[in-house]
């Protein structure tokens, strides 16, 4: 229905990888565990609905949910770079 009805998919995969991928010990101890397993979860459903949509046709622009924890504005560009290394083709 998207890609039939032109609707686009915003994909934020950058929000989980700052949540999951900190180098920082300190924020990684401010972290409940739950949160983190959480996160991780959601950024495996969320790769996978960005490759059924693509493969169905819906097109794809890029958001970052910049300003949800550890994903500061600036940092935009890690967006692109997941979708390069979870081997997307948009």
């Amino acid at each position: 229905m998207m890609a039939d009805s032109g609707v686009y998919l915003i994909s934020t995969l950058s929000s989980n990888y700052w949540m999951c991928n900190n180098d920082s010990e300190e924020i990684c101890q401010q972290i409940p565990r739950f949160m983190s397993d959480k996160a991780n979860d959601v950024a495996r459903i969320r790769l996978e609905t960005l490759h059924h949509a693509i493969a169905a046709g819906v097109s794809v622009i890029m958001g970052t949910d910049a300003g949800t924890p550890y994903n500061f504005h600036g940092k935009n560009a890690m967006e692109l770079i997941q979708y390069v290394k979870t081997g997307l083709n948009v």
